[in-house]
């Protein structure tokens, strides 16, 4: 049986990693941020969204559409906040519409 001594192992395989890994230009860590970015908006949408159809059922599409239109994650926060406490999607569509018009 042959025993190899993984001491340092694992050390040497994240050099190598490091060392392929390719160098980003400033606009290229932009564009990963922007991505980022997307994504977490595009997550929060359809959390927001999922929550509301969990509470109210099936929405409208002048909410979804509005929703979908919010791309301010402040706004998106506050909107999912709300959406968990809301009474009813009737209040929703009122707050949504103030927040909307506040913003515009």
């Amino acid at each position: 049986m042959i025993l190899i001594n993984p001491v340092g192992f694992w050390d040497n395989i994240g050099d190598r990693e490091e060392r392929q890994m390719p160098f980003l230009s400033p606009m290229e860590e932009l564009i990963q941020e922007e991505a980022r970015e997307q994504g977490r908006q595009e997550g929060m949408v359809e959390s927001l969204l999922q929550i509301l159809q969990i509470r109210f059922g099936e929405l409208p599409p002048e909410v979804l559409e509005a929703v979908h239109g919010i791309e301010e994650m402040d706004i998106l926060n506050l909107l999912f906040r709300e959406a968990i406490a809301i009474a009813s999607l009737a209040e929703f569509q009122v707050f949504l519409t103030s927040v909307k018009t506040s913003v515009e």
